[in-house]
């Protein structure tokens, strides 16, 4: 047996010849291009008022995160570097677990965003 796939979108999908057995269950996340610009929005809004030293260049990636996602197809790899210098800098001028959601939260929906490219991020931030 033979299936030819075209487009799909989803945030966990399976494609199998034959019988698939799946155990621990599947989860996945789909995070919308639209929900990522808010929480750059947000993130923007929470660095600045935070009392952070970097500040000016933690405004930098925020904007360049920002400017990136605008784009009508951003380059997740670009978002992806942006995002871990950003963290780099805010878990340097404090604890990560002190960071509150206005500033863990945009940062956690950006990485899931990222997927893959995300992963290395999430740790950071758990």
């Amino acid at each position: 047996m033979s299936f030819h796939i075209q487009s799909q979108s989803a945030g966990l999908i399976n494609n199998v010849d034959g019988d698939q057995h799946i155990t621990g269950g599947q989860s996945g996340t789909l995070t919308s291009l639209d929900t990522v610009r808010d929480a750059a929005r947000i993130l923007q809004q929470a660095l600045a008022v935070a009392p952070f030293h970097e500040t000016a260049a933690m405004r930098h990636y925020v904007d360049a995160i920002a400017a990136e996602i605008q784009r009508p197809v951003p380059d997740r790899r670009t978002v992806a570097d942006r995002v871990r210098r950003l963290v780099d800098l805010v878990s340097a001028s404090a604890p990560i677990a002190s960071l509150g959601i206005a500033i863990a939260g945009p940062l956690r929906t950006l990485a899931e965003w990222l997927g893959d490219l995300g992963t290395p991020i999430l740790r950071i931030l758990t």
